[in-house]
């Protein structure tokens, strides 16, 4: 993140990561663009293309520009956590993902249901 002139909050966890991060234009896409390069060591070959896959290609980002200066975030903070989103279902507690994951909104139903009331 600092590489990119990054602030915010970084939630780091076994499943993944929680972000949310103000920045520059730029600073913010290019981060994005790394993550989804970064294989921390694991990544894979697709057998059928021969590409490489790392764990945040397919990574879809929610963003919003215009951010007034004085509502971004001062500095920024990575840590560890046991569940990005704690439940209290950690470890073999926590229940299968693909099985009872929520609903996927794309970035552009995402904005649309922001702007809804009560949301």
């Amino acid at each position: 993140g600092n590489k990119y002139g990054l602030t915010g909050r970084m939630r780091v966890a076994k499943e993944g990561l929680n972000c949310t991060l103000t920045g520059s234009h730029d600073g913010v896409r290019n981060w994005c663009a790394a993550l989804r390069t970064f294989d921390g060591g694991r990544s894979k070959i697709d057998q059928v293309t021969g590409e490489k896959i790392t764990e945040f290609a397919k990574t879809e980002f929610k963003l919003t520009d215009d951010l007034p200066p004085k509502q971004r975030f001062p500095k920024l903070h990575a840590f560890e956590v046991v569940e990005i989103v704690n439940y209290g279902l950690a470890g073999s507690r926590a229940p299968e993902i693909a099985k009872y994951g929520g609903t996927h909104l794309e970035p552009e139903d995402y904005n649309k249901k922001m702007c809804e009331k009560d949301t």
